[in-house]
């Protein structure tokens, strides 16, 4: 009963509350641009394939996304792998935390002058309901509680970590881009600049 318990409050560890995502479409040239802006939730990797299956000649996708969702940030970047979709961060946008991921799915990637990728660890500690809960759990179990959610989180996050790096070794970024991450706490953002972005191969094109 505990770990289930334990488990249940884990997954705060993959999400992040925030405004959802939104995607809007806009004619570029001769095609077209889904533009990803608001916060990444589950689910929006799908929204993303239908987008694309009823629009004609979708061939980037735009992000200004403070981040969300960890786990669905890499199905959002496995997505675009497969649609063969670029990504792009332009002037004045940002793409940071789970955002950062989903970028990375794009087979050519940049960020424009003005555009910002920030990376950070993940964390459940703002979340005031997986704390309330965690507390609960504790209050009830004593110290057997408090061990079996410290084991299961600490669990959940080597398999998080281990998704991240498989990820990257997928979307041939280097497997470096987890220092600069994994470096800097959640409640701050590492924003890469131009010379790390080329150096872990995040923007692969000029």
């Amino acid at each position: 009963m505990i770990r289930a318990a334990a488990a249940a409050l884990a997954l705060g560890l993959l999400a992040q509350p925030a405004a959802a995502l939104d995607y809007t479409v806009r004619q570029e040239g001769r095609g077209s641009v889904v533009i990803a802006q608001g916060a990444i939730e589950a689910g929006d990797a799908a929204k993303l394939r239908a987008l694309v299956a009823r629009t004609r000649g979708v061939d980037e996708v735009w992000f200004n996304s403070p981040g969300g969702n960890a786990v669905e940030g890499l199905v959002i970047g496995r997505a675009i792998r497969d649609l063969g979709l670029a990504t792009r961060i332009p002037n004045g946008a940002m793409c940071a935390s789970a955002c950062s991921y989903a970028f990375l799915g794009g087979p050519i990637r940049a960020v424009d002058n003005g555009g910002r990728y920030g990376v950070h660890m993940f964390t459940a500690a703002r979340d005031d309901a997986f704390i309330r809960d965690v507390a609960r759990v504790v209050r009830q179990n004593g110290p057997q509680g408090a061990a079996e959610v410290v084991m299961f989180i600490e669990q959940r996050s080597a398999k998080l970590a281990a998704e991240r790096a498989r990820f990257l070794v997928e979307q041939r970024v280097s497997l470096e881009l987890m220092t600069p991450a994994f470096n800097q706490e959640a409640d701050g953002m590492n924003w890469l600049n131009a010379q790390e972005l080329r150096r872990y191969n995040v923007v692969n094109t000029r």
